[in-house]
């Protein structure tokens, strides 16, 4: 609920400093974009979008605490407009953060009884690259977003593709 809170505070913010926009929110899912709410604010040919979300279960001290946050920010460069189309080329920069704690109780041999075991895993990634979108106004207010990225990975150090895909309302 935060994450909406804090896209909705900076659509607004942005919308009040910048002349005419166009603003959309929604949902966005994929490794450059983000994945979670998103907000996407047109000036023109040119548009960012920035998306989000932030998932905790369990407290810090407990037995079992799991927490995940992706963020990602995007620049949106329209090629061409089409009266239900909008084709664009788009650069962005996502980060992934994912930490697990849990314990559990193992039968040890060894020991003649249970033994207490204690695993921490945490997962931390960006990513960077670009490439084509496609905008499909489905009516006058929602639009269907498509995007083909190519991106670097930092943790892998690889080159990937894989499709993102979004809801979009136009407000």
């Amino acid at each position: 609920m935060k994450t909406l809170g804090v896209l909705i505070i900076l659509c607004i913010s942005i919308t009040l400093f910048a002349g005419e926009t166009d603003v959309r929110l929604g949902l966005i899912a994929g490794p450059l974009s983000g994945a979670g709410v998103g907000c996407r604010v047109y000036f023109g040919d040119f548009g960012i979008q920035v998306a989000g979300i932030t998932y905790k279960a369990g407290e810090k001290d407990s037995y079992d605490y799991s927490r995940f946050t992706n963020v990602g920010v995007q620049g949106i460069f329209t090629i061409s407009t089409y009266s239900i189309l909008r084709f664009y080329a788009f650069g962005g920069i996502s980060h992934v953060y994912w930490e697990n704690y849990y314990e559990y109780d193992r039968w040890s041999y060894w020991a003649d009884n249970y033994v207490r075991e204690t695993h921490y895993d945490y997962y931390r990634e960006t990513h960077f690259g670009g490439g084509p979108g496609l905008e499909f106004n489905v009516s006058r207010n929602s639009a269907i977003v498509l995007e083909y990225p190519v991106y670097y990975t930092t943790d892998d150090e690889v080159v990937l593709e894989l499709p993102q895909i979004g809801l979009f309302y136009r407000f």
